[in-house]
């Protein structure tokens, strides 16, 4: 039996092998190119997501960054327990959990945020 600690090298460099070539493929190459056309009014959506600039208010950094880390940390766990009959109890104690954690999140973004 091969043991992982000798294969941690080839781990490694496959990984970074991997993410080069996937850059390659996904932005210089034109095999995706049609995956994501231009969406309609393209211009006008940058336009409105662009505000959300250096001196953003801290209140609406935390809102939205903590409200995206909480769908990131917690949503995926409660179809855990609606179809595969996992413990409620262990749902609602990883969805407390993080909340927690989005609001570490939410908070790291608003003390680092370029003012």
């Amino acid at each position: 039996m091969t043991g992982l600690t000798v294969l941690w090298l080839p781990i490694l460099l496959s990984a970074v092998f991997v993410f080069l070539a996937s850059s390659v493929i996904h932005m210089a190459s034109p095999w995706h190119k049609s995956d994501y056309p231009q969406m309609p009014k393209e211009e006008a959506v940058m336009d409105a997501l662009r505000p959300l600039a250096p001196g953003s208010p801290n209140l609406r950094v935390l809102q939205l960054v903590g409200c995206t880390a909480f769908i990131g940390y917690a949503a995926a766990l409660w179809p855990l327990s609606i179809w595969y009959r996992r413990a409620w109890s262990t749902t609602i104690n990883a969805t407390v959990d993080g909340l927690i954690y989005s609001l570490i999140t939410g908070a790291t973004f608003v003390w680092l945020w370029p003012k």
